[in-house]
């Protein structure tokens, strides 16, 4: 497979480097030692595609401190998208959690920065609750998905790249 995935990579066009480079950066990080060559091999041909490639490539991340230097090198312009302020926040959670009161989403907004798509996520789990048990969770057991959402953000600290 790693053989005929560095090949792939560099015949690919900009749709596959675009689909098939994050993927691979991504799982970099969990290959066993004896693939850390391939993946390095792999790596540094999708660096001198990059650093080859003519057109316009949009690269996201909500990880950018995980961004190896030679990879950030490539990268012309930067945009960096700040968590939603606390207003913001407040008007998400009440239009996705409406059975909320107040003085909960204050509290949740108050202890939880979360970004909008993370409140999203957390806003997916309570419509599945929801429609699992028809009712919504009380706020003790929205606080504890919204405490998972961002104890899992914290947690995802892996480096990308070498």
């Amino acid at each position: 497979f790693f053989f005929q995935a560095e090949d792939g990579i560099r015949d690919t066009s900009v749709t596959g480097v675009q689909t098939c480079a994050l993927p691979i950066l991504s799982k970099r990080i969990n290959l066993v030692s004896s693939a850390d060559s391939i993946s390095n091999t792999m790596q540094n041909i999708l660096l001198e595609e990059l650093e080859k490639f003519n057109g316009i490539f949009f690269a996201t991340t909500n990880m950018i401190g995980n961004i190896d230097e030679a990879f950030d090198r490539r990268f012309l312009f930067k945009l960096k998208l700040d968590l939603p302020n606390k207003e913001s926040r407040m008007m998400i959670i009440k239009d996705k959690m409406h059975f909320l009161s107040s003085g909960e989403i204050e509290k949740l907004v108050e202890y939880y920065p979360l970004s909008g798509g993370e409140i999203d996520n957390v806003s997916k789990k309570i419509e599945i609750e929801n429609l699992l048990n028809g009712c919504f969770p009380s706020f003790e057991e929205t606080e504890k998905l919204f405490r998972a959402e961002l104890a899992f953000r914290n947690k995802s600290k892996g480096k990308i790249g070498y």
